[in-house]
């Protein structure tokens, strides 16, 4: 088996043990605006053909052979940001604390100061970020910057390998924090306020994209280092569902106009594209806010996580014959020997779940606000942050 399939096979493996799930949307460029604008009446003319050199894992620094990360290894090399965080006017809370994050030269380390506090990243932590990104067909590396993508479910993990533990934290989509918008062509790029899930349409390449995502995710949690990304593509929803045998979900009401199957209170397991009606489904339900479908979200990673996890037990060759059947779908800045002890590691860590940080939805009125916008309880947002990755300094 070549290094780039096992390197692969190795990030499906660590996608299956965290549990990913996801929902997806459309979008389109605004002809008046350089800025990438959410739709969902939109679709995509795609090529059904993916090339072996867009979607491998990155398998370039096979030295990286620790199982853990300590706070003495160097940040990411996406820490392009000051180290003074950037933050906008949510109107849902006055950030009244003043947040700092450092880099020593010697140690480097994050740290916040909230008030009089001092917090670090606590020892041998390791934080990924998990993408589910919806663009349609093959991953473009095309040179051009501004492209239909987006990062539609967003997942920090905050893998403790002191307590054996890992834990998410949520991020809605449609969130508004500060994103790079990086346009080419003579423009300089720029930050500007805009949903989350947008930062993902910008860059020429998937790298590029990614490390966007990776930018405005961490300046949306204080600076937070993150060490590293998975990008999965939302075309492989029903072979992710039906690699596990389809999952099980007793179905709450409203759903019946996405799919006649799906009864109020009925469990209906999940094939093929249900799977990925059930996870998508917003527009025209009663209830189409983005916080129905996170619940939903979250619903779906824990019975396929079951699913999955009994699949493994009962088949030592499970894992690499699901990812081998996912691999076209998937992107990391992992290396093979960083996976593979990586997930070696999780199979016998706990999940901690998932905590969502609460805010404030702003629904579109058709002038000012032309999309449904999510801003983030700042209090509540730092309060989680603190929990997932720091310790008093």
């Amino acid at each position: 088996m070549t290094i780039k399939k096992s390197a692969v096979i190795i990030a499906g493996a660590l996608l299956l043990l965290l549990g990913f799930g996801g929902t997806a949307l459309y979008f389109i460029k605004n002809s008046n605006s350089r800025i990438p604008v959410s739709s969902e009446t939109v679709t995509t003319t795609t090529n059904t053909s993916v090339s072996d050199n867009t979607t491998a894992v990155s398998s370039t620094s096979e030295s990286d052979t620790s199982n853990t990360t300590t706070d003495s290894e160097a940040t990411t090399d996406t820490d392009s940001t000051s180290d003074t965080e950037e933050t906008s006017d949510t109107g849902e809370t006055t950030d009244t604390d003043a947040i700092t994050t450092t880099s020593s030269a010697s140690k480097k380390t994050t740290e916040l100061k909230v008030g009089n506090k001092k917090y670090k990243v606590r020892k041998n932590m390791e934080i990924v970020l998990i993408m589910g990104i919806d663009d349609r067909g093959t991953i473009k590396d095309d040179g051009n910057t501004i492209h239909s993508s987006q990062a539609d479910c967003l997942y920090v993990y905050a893998i403790d390998h002191n307590k054996k533990t890992f834990q998410a934290l949520q991020i809605s989509r449609d969130t508004v924090t500060s994103v790079r918008e990086i346009f080419g062509h003579g423009f300089e790029d720029e930050f500007a306020n805009m949903q989350i899930c947008l930062a993902h349409s910008y860059g020429k390449n998937e790298k590029a994209r990614c490390l966007n995502t990776v930018e405005a995710v961490k300046k949306y949690m204080s600076n937070t280092r993150i060490d590293h990304y998975i990008s999965y593509k939302m075309d492989g929803i029903a072979t992710l569902n039906d690699q596990v045998g389809g999952v099980t979900i007793k179905m709450p009401a409203g759903l019946e106009k996405i799919n006649p199957a799906f009864k109020a209170g009925e469990n209906v397991t999940l094939k093929g594209k249900q799977a990925e009606e059930y996870l998508r489904a917003r527009f025209y339900l009663d209830d189409d806010h983005n916080s129905e479908r996170m619940k939903r979200q979250e619903i779906y990673m824990k019975e396929w996580k079951k699913q999955a996890l009994s699949k493994m037990n009962n088949d030592s060759g499970f894992a690499a014959k699901m990812i081998v059947a996912l691999s076209n779908y998937m992107y990391s800045d992992m290396s093979a020997s960083k996976l593979s002890s990586l997930a070696n590691n999780l199979k016998n860590y706990k999940d901690l779940g998932t905590l969502t940080p609460t805010g404030k939805t702003l629904e579109a009125n058709g002038k000012d606000r032309q999309f449904r916008e999510f801003y983030v309880n700042k209090d509540d947002l730092k309060k989680k942050v603190i929990e997932l990755f720091y310790e008093p300094a």
